[in-house]
């Protein structure tokens, strides 16, 4: 290069050639830098090429950065070539920039994404299409059938609310706009009327006969399951039995059923039993995985935000690790399993699984009044199942309620809850035998409200030598505190709680518990004697409301403290 002679920038140039692995190109053109270069290659490109390679991007930020470097009329004929349920995933993912590429979607397109999701979702859609001024997008309303629109309208509460008061607005009458106060409900119907008065009435008809029962309808909202039904029996666990193998897939599969890539498994150890199976069978494992990934993204309502997929991917993970349940976890020995078990039969056993322990929770539902604020966190979170996995080992887990509200829901495994249902269970036989009907306003809201009640049984037991409902009153805590605490060392005076656990003892007898449940509720009623214990060595000014919130150990600290005093309890009952 000649001196003094600036250094001019090197064009990048890139082509993809005929037949060209689609992944291979659109990473190459992720990596590029030049906007200019970019454009010219996918403006030369064929739409089904340009399609392909879209599908293909690394991620949505790619395929975001590729279908935007395509002139208007060239994206309108790429986006025809893309799978719909691809489009819906890049509009979701990337709602505020893609919401405009509704405007090149076809309506048999979008018939298409609707026709995957539920009314809720329905209803998100259509109102997307008109967040923004574009005709192409506007229209689309008014190319579905009239019952769809009507169906998804019926899902937004102040649309059946304000119903009548819709049905009696003229457009282009004397009000400018349909009498709603959501900017959202408003754009639709008000598209509705500008474009077609007629469509408007029909729509508008067609929700009131559905509202009175002349039409069926399901405005039911996946994120907010039904009421669980109480069935007769609590289901068995059905064991899982090798049948024909399923069939083997000599090829890859050329259309996958869901174009749109699964969420690679975070479980090790499932990973380590893919690697064992024959490649044949990985094949067919991954194509079950497919359809039960479409079928449980339909029913959760049909949305493909990436938040949602990955929601449906955990709970597909958790109903697999529970469906083999009772299996040795040696990769090896799960391989064999699933080498000759279809993997719809594991799924549904782990669903089984999952409705052991709902029917369990409907059969303790009677007793709510006793419960404290933790507890029925517990039990909604059982009746209504929101199965998730552990994030460090994979294992199937449960979203319950966090007991600050500000946080997200915690994940309690599944091998946990059982023991979570054991103590509720037993506390609902120690208010039985207690009399106890519910617990006071204040212990209810609590969540260690439970807790208080059990201490409470403690120093009755001491005091009025059995249950005297006096001990919930903080007077009579104040005085066991000066007869048994000592003040100065911050503990029970010698001996206190061998008299404790001998009174109670005594006490689960005289009750008539059932002699099963009895070292459980010994060990639960010195937990928390141990607890007040720390509430008196750390609080000056002492009440059962004050008690109640506590401070919380964690999970496992509480767990196995509460197993050390159960062991040793039937131990000493075994001597006797």
């Amino acid at each position: 290069m000649p001196s003094g002679e600036p250094n001019k920038p090197v064009k990048e140039e890139l082509t993809i050639a005929p037949g060209a692995d689609p992944r291979e190109a659109a990473a190459a053109l992720a990596t590029l830098r030049d906007e200019g270069t970019v454009r010219e290659i996918m403006n030369r490109l064929a739409p089904p090429d340009a399609a392909l390679i879209i599908a293909h991007a690394p991620d949505s930020e790619a395929q975001t950065r590729l279908i935007w470097s395509l002139a208007k009329p060239q994206r309108a004929a790429v986006v025809d070539h893309l799978a719909p349920v691809t489009v819906a995933a890049l509009i979701q993912n990337r709602e505020r920039r893609n919401r405009r590429l509704l405007g090149d979607l076809s309506a048999e397109h979008f018939a298409e994404i609707l026709a995957f999701c539920g009314p809720k979702q329905r209803y998100y859609w259509m109102s997307l299409a008109n967040s923004f001024a574009d005709v192409g997008a506007n229209l689309l309303v008014l190319l579905l059938p009239p019952e769809e629109v009507a169906e998804a309208l019926l899902t937004v509460p102040e649309f059946r609310r304000k119903l009548y008061r819709l049905r009696a607005f003229l457009p282009g009458g004397f009000e400018e706009y349909p009498p709603v106060d959501d900017p959202a409900l408003r754009a639709v119907l008000t598209r509705l009327g500008q474009y077609d008065a007629d469509r408007y009435h029909e729509v508008i008809e067609l929700a009131v006969e559905m509202v009175e029962g002349a039409r069926p309808f399901d405005a039911t909202d996946p994120s907010q399951p039904a009421e669980p039904v109480l069935l007769p029996t609590i289901p068995e666990l059905p064991p899982l039995v090798p049948g024909e193998a399923p069939p083997v897939a000599e090829t890859p599969a050329a259309n996958p059923l869901l174009p749109i890539p699964v969420p690679a498994t975070t479980d090790l150890l499932l990973r380590k039993v893919a690697s064992l199976l024959p490649p044949a069978r990985r094949r067919t494992l991954e194509q079950e995985m497919e359809r039960a990934f479409r079928d449980e993204v339909i029913a959760a309502g049909g949305s493909v935000a990436e938040k949602d997929i990955a929601r449906v991917a955990a709970r597909l993970q958790a109903y697999l690790r529970l469906g083999l349940h009772g299996v040795s976890e040696e990769p090896e020995q799960i391989a064999a399993i699933v080498a000759q078990v279809p993997l719809r039969q594991i799924l549904e056993r782990g669903g089984v699984a999952l409705e052991q322990l709902r029917q369990i929770a409907l059969r303790l539902r009677p007793f709510e009044a006793v419960l404290d604020a933790r507890q029925r966190d517990l039990m909604q979170a059982l009746t209504h199942l929101q199965p998730a996995v552990e994030p460090e080992t994979g294992a199937a887990a449960l979203l319950v309620p966090a007991a600050d509200r500000r946080r997200r829901p915690e994940t309690i495994p599944v091998s946990e809850i059982h023991e979570h249902l054991g103590a509720v269970s037993t506390w609902v036989a120690i208010t039985r035998a207690l009399g106890l009907r519910a617990l006071t306003e204040k212990l209810a809201a609590a969540p260690n409200g439970s807790q208080a009640v059990l201490a409470a049984l403690a120093v009755s037991l001491l005091s009025y030598g059995g249950w005297d409902p006096r001990a919930l009153e903080s007077g009579a805590l104040r005085a066991f505190r000066d007869r048994h605490f000592d003040r100065s060392q911050g503990r029970w005076l010698p001996g206190t709680e061998e008299r404790v656990r001998q009174a109670v003892r005594e006490w689960t007898a005289q009750a008539r518990l059932e002699p099963a449940t009895r070292p459980r509720v010994i060990g639960m009623v010195l937990a928390a004697f141990a607890r007040l214990e720390e509430f008196l060595r750390e609080r000056k000014r002492i009440s059962w409301d004050q008690f109640a919130p506590g401070r919380r150990p964690s999970r496992r600290r509480r767990m196995v403290s509460l197993e050390a005093v159960e062991e040793e309890t039937a131990e000493e009952e075994a001597g006797e």
